[in-house]
């Protein structure tokens, strides 16, 4: 955890050592992207629930051969999860934090359940997580990051 934005800078200007094999460099583009691509309403459980699915894509070069490849994942979570996942970063990422504003949890919907509602909960879930993805350091995989 930086307690400072002085200090964070530092750090962060003090890391611009050379890469690690198999990261694309920012020529290449973004090494990894990821989205809150869709909803669902899972009805197998005993009481239903929306669903959002993170979609993730790390893009890969290898030395060896200058081949570049792509791995794809999803995972589905519910909205509490979003809700957990924030409230571990602001802890976490403190001052970081301050300009991303969660989706609210209440609303004036009776059916939260109902397709409107759903997609609009998805749209603000992504415009959320597109704004952790692009804080410093969030996805670099490649670096050891220790406090």
């Amino acid at each position: 955890v930086f307690g400072s934005r002085a200090k964070y800078k530092e750090i962060c200007d003090s890391n611009s050592g050379p890469k690690v094999k198999g990261a694309l460099d920012s020529s290449g583009g973004p090494q990894f992207v990821s989205s809150v691509r869709m909803a669902r309403v899972n009805q197998y459980e005993q009481s239903p629930f929306a669903e959002y699915e993170v979609v993730c894509r790390l893009r890969l070069v290898t030395n060896k051969v200058q081949k570049e490849s792509t791995i794809k994942w999803c995972v589905w979570h519910r909205f509490s999860e979003f809700e957990e996942l924030d409230k571990a970063l602001r802890k976490q990422l403190g001052w970081q934090m301050g300009n991303i504003s969660f989706p609210p949890k209440n609303s004036l919907t009776f059916n939260k359940l109902s397709l409107d509602f759903i997609e609009t909960r998805r749209a603000h879930l992504d415009n959320y997580w597109q704004q952790v993805m692009s804080l410093d350091r969030i996805a670099e995989f490649h670096k050891h990051h220790s406090s």
